[in-house]
């Protein structure tokens, strides 16, 4: 069976989606970002106006939660989406209600090609404790950091380690986004991180270990897809 009557609908109606406003501020990066609900205010009409509902289950795995899209279209046929996989790092209804808004987000954000997903409350929530020892990692080499990057001067700049600490943080998502899209589950990863770093957790890598990393992965999981 062809989809073409939902594919049609869905051409139509990402056609008269806005584009979502940054509706929202994260005090902790002085960013602002789009809520779930301004998401939803701009694809569910243009949706519906096409004959097609949005269906958005919660799934899990391991230790994570994740957000499944499904398209229905009036004619019968149906798209359904990959989920999307987050972490749940704080074992707390908070701490999963958090993930679960992030990954709901970021399944629409993938679903309707809407660019632009910042940093945000929840990400911020569900990645509290990784953000919490990375900062502690930091610290504890932070003296160093400024020796080996900065010639040993005094009194280096914060921005060169806020960069540092974003750099991090982008990198750590990457991580998480790959092994959810390629179905890497939570021990899986934990085995390459000791294969290809020597440490026991994300937590306590540096930039570069990072990059070694990434290499792995798209070395293993890219080029043998």
């Amino acid at each position: 069976m062809t989809n073409t009557n939902i594919l049609s609908a869905l051409v139509q109606a990402e056609l008269e989606m806005p584009t979502p406003r940054k509706d929202a501020t994260n005090p902790h990066f002085n960013s602002k970002y789009s809520t779930l609900q301004e998401l939803l205010r701009c694809v569910k009409p243009a949706l519906l106006r096409h004959g097609i509902r949005m269906k958005m289950d919660i799934v899990t795995r391991d230790n994570e939660v994740g957000a499944k899209i499904t398209l229905q279209h009036i004619s019968g046929e149906i798209v359904e989406n990959e989920p999307v996989f987050m972490p749940v790092q704080k074992s707390t209804p908070q701490g999963r209600a958090s993930a679960i808004t992030y990954a709901q987000r970021y399944a629409i954000c993938a679903c309707f090609s809407i660019a632009g997903l910042e940093i945000d409350d929840d990400a911020n929530t569900a990645e509290d404790e990784v953000k919490k020892s990375t900062m502690r990692v930091k610290k504890n080499v932070n003296s160093e950091n400024r020796t080996e990057v900065c010639g040993a001067q005094t009194g280096v700049s914060r921005k060169h380690t806020d960069v540092e600490k974003e750099r991090l943080r982008d990198a750590q998502r990457w991580m998480f986004a790959f092994c959810s899209k390629n179905s890497i589950d939570n021990h899986t990863r934990k085995e390459i991180i000791k294969q290809t770093t020597g440490k026991e957790s994300s937590t306590m890598l540096t930039l570069d270990e990072y990059a070694t990393l990434c290499r792995f992965l798209q070395r293993e999981f890219v080029s043998s897809a």
